[in-house]
C-alpha cells in the first residue's frame, strides 16, 4: 500500500501501532534475511565451498548465473556470529537444541535466496552439500514467507512473461537457473 500511495501522490491513511510494530518486524527480518544472503553469497568461493562449486559444475550452471541468482554456501557454523540477530529463533535461520544451544538452521548446504515478486529476500532453501536428509531444506514458514504462495524466480521472469503473456513454471531452483541460462 505504502508504494502504491506514494506513486499515486496519496497520502497513507494512519496506521495502528500494532500494524506498524508488524511492519518494523518485517523490515528488520527483511534486512537479516539481506545480510545472511550476503554471508552465503561471500562463502561460495572459498575453499570448504569446493563441493558447493561441484554441484554448480555438474548441473552447468555458469558462475555468472549463480551469481545472477544470488547462490552461495552455508558453512557449519558462523552465521550466527556474523549477523548477531537479537532473537535468533525468531528469524528462522537458527535453531535451539536441547542443551540451549543455538545453532545455524542451514549447514553445508549450497543456498538458493528467495526473494518476493520486488526481488527482497525472505526465505531459503538449502541443498545438503554430500550426505545428509533432507536433501533440499526451506526456511520455515514466517511473517515474509509461505512456500504454497511464492514463485523462485518471478521477480526475475516477470516483466518477460507479461510481454510473452506467458511463463513456464518449473519445479526446483535448478530448473529455473537453467532456463534462465538457457534464454
Amino acid at each position: 500500500l505504502k508504494i502504491v500511495a506514494e506513486k499515486c501522490g496519496i497520502p497513507m491513511p494512519k496506521v495502528s501501532s500494532r500494524d506498524e510494530k508488524l511492519g518494523r518486524e518485517r523490515d528488520g527480518l527483511m534486512e537479516v534475511y539481506a545480510r545472511a544472503a550476503d554471508f552465503y553469497k561471500r562463502r561460495l568461493g572459498t575453499p570448504e565451498a569446493a563441493a558447493a562449486r561441484q554441484i554448480l559444475e555438474e548441473r552447468d550452471i555458469k558462475p555468472e548465473f549463480a551469481e545472477r541468482f544470488g547462490v552461495g554456501y552455508a558453512p557449519p557454523y558462523g552465521l550466527l556470529k556474523t549477523l548477531n540477530p537479537t532473537n535468533p529463533k525468531k528469524t528462522g535461520l537458527f535453531l535451539e537444541n536441547d542443551r540451549g544451544d543455538i545453532y545455524d538452521r542451514f549447514r553445508r548446504r549450497l543456498m538458493f535466496p528467495i526473494w518476493n515478486e520486488r526481488g527482497k529476500v525472505i526465505a531459503f532453501g538449502g541443498r545438503i552439500v554430500g550426505d545428509g536428509q533432507p536433501k533440499y531444506l526451506n526456511s520455515p514458514e514466517s511473517p515474509l514467507y509461505s512456500k504454497s504462495f511464492v514463485l523462485y524466480g518471478v521477480h526475475l521472469a516477470k516483466n518477460e512473461a507479461r510481454k510473452a503473456e506467458k511463463m513456464v513454471v518449473v519445479e526446483g531452483y535448478f530448473d529455473v537457473l537453467s532456463l534462465h541460462q538457457n534464454g
